[in-house]
């Protein structure tokens, strides 16, 4: 586990703060070329589980295998993704996903892999009183490549919370990362510890990032101020308490669009430690081609692509015993658990009555033939 020391440990004056200020806004504002974007990813992400999880699951290592489609216009995201998940090098599952990030979420989703996949069957999903809460917990967990763009969570980036707590930037000094001389400049705000290294020289980009999260901290939602709740995300696969977070972002390579230095390739590593001191580790290797700034949308690009009746989950309401459907433009109730039981039996009775009449029909039509058959006999 790494310890806080390694981000903070030197001894510093805040006599460079406007300095580093001033370079963290340049930073922040050459970030932002990619709020409108387009690109392919790739990305190998493997994780490793603590013993108690292994014993419990039978899993020690997961690997996943992510490609998919990326297509952003401010806070709107659109997703397809082709996500593949292997263990023991064998192939566990093929799921088909596509997300949309607008004030309203969507989710669709086809698993064509292993019957037994916790995501079989999945159809799809809506929230939007919660979407704040959820979309960055489903949309930033290594595996899109939104951290190669200096977020920590998707909508929140590293920069924009290290100006927030601008009295507590300090600027370190100059450190050579990969053959490029580059500003550290390091934060310890309410949000996490932050430590960044961004090259004045090349477009102000970021060329590698640590970031730690604590339990005392302000986590991703910045106006509720709380931990997200992770037992509403998958209560077996995520600690429902997270002691501390640490990630570090490295090994940038960069093309040049239009003047502008876009990352390519990057490997983010996150270290998470539960209350009880288990200790979760991934790597996420990130490949981005297919590069469009600035690109052009169609009008349905951000819409959901649900089928009209379709029934689907609705994440605001999850545990309501409620049956949602699309109507075409949004998530309606339907019909309750209980009614939809009551259907069944209403169903299963109309049959079985069906049958029955089907069955004395049959009776009185042989009787007859019988008796026709008999009296003209005779």
């Amino acid at each position: 586990m790494a310890s806080l020391s390694f981000y903070f440990s030197e001894d510093v004056s805040a006599a460079d703060n406007d300095r580093a200020l001033e370079i963290l806004r340049h930073c922040e504002e050459n970030l932002k070329v990619t709020d409108r974007f387009q690109y392919k990813i790739k990305t190998l992400c493997s994780n490793q589980f603590p013993p108690a999880y292994s014993n419990s699951y039978g899993v020690s290592l997961s690997v996943q295998n992510i490609e998919g489609l990326i297509t952003k216009d401010g806070n709107k995201i659109d997703i397809v993704t082709d996500i593949k998940t292997y263990r023991d090098s064998k192939l566990f599952s093929d799921e088909k996903f596509r997300h949309v990030a607008t004030p309203v979420f969507f989710a669709t989703g086809f698993n064509g892999g292993d019957s037994d996949s916790p995501y079989a069957g999945y159809a799809g999903m809506v929230t939007t009183e919660q979407a704040k809460e959820n979309l960055p917990i489903l949309l930033s967990v290594g595996q899109y490549g939104f951290e190669l763009d200096g977020y920590l969570v998707y909508g929140v980036r590293i920069p924009e919370l290290m100006l927030a707590e601008s009295d507590c930037v300090r600027y370190i000094g100059g450190e050579d990362i990969n053959g490029f001389m580059c500003q550290h400049i390091k934060a310890d705000t309410k949000y996490g510890l932050f430590s960044v290294y961004i090259d004045t020289n090349n477009n102000y980009i970021v060329r590698k990032f640590g970031a730690i999260t604590r339990q005392s901290d302000v986590w991703y939602d910045k106006k509720h101020g709380k931990q997200p709740d992770f037992q509403n995300v998958d209560d077996d696969l995520v600690p429902d308490i997270v002691d501390t977070w640490t990630l570090t972002l490295d090994g940038l390579e960069f093309i040049v669009i239009d003047g502008i230095r876009v990352p390519t390739k990057g490997t983010l590593r996150a270290i998470r430690q539960d209350k009880n001191g288990d200790v979760y580790t991934s790597k996420s290797e990130f490949e981005r081609t297919n590069i469009v700034l600035n690109p052009t949308f169609g009008k349905d690009v951000f819409s959901a692509d649900f089928l009209k009746g379709e029934v689907v989950s609705n994440l605001d309401d999850i545990e309501s015993g409620v049956v949602y459907m699309w109507d075409g433009e949004k998530c309606v109730p339907a019909y309750t658990m209980l009614e939809g039981s009551a259907r069944m039996s209403g169903y299963a009775g109309f049959v079985r009555l069906a049958t029955m009449l089907v069955g004395i029909a049959l009776i009185v039509y042989a009787l007859c033939r019988m008796y026709f058959k008999a009296k003209i006999g005779g």
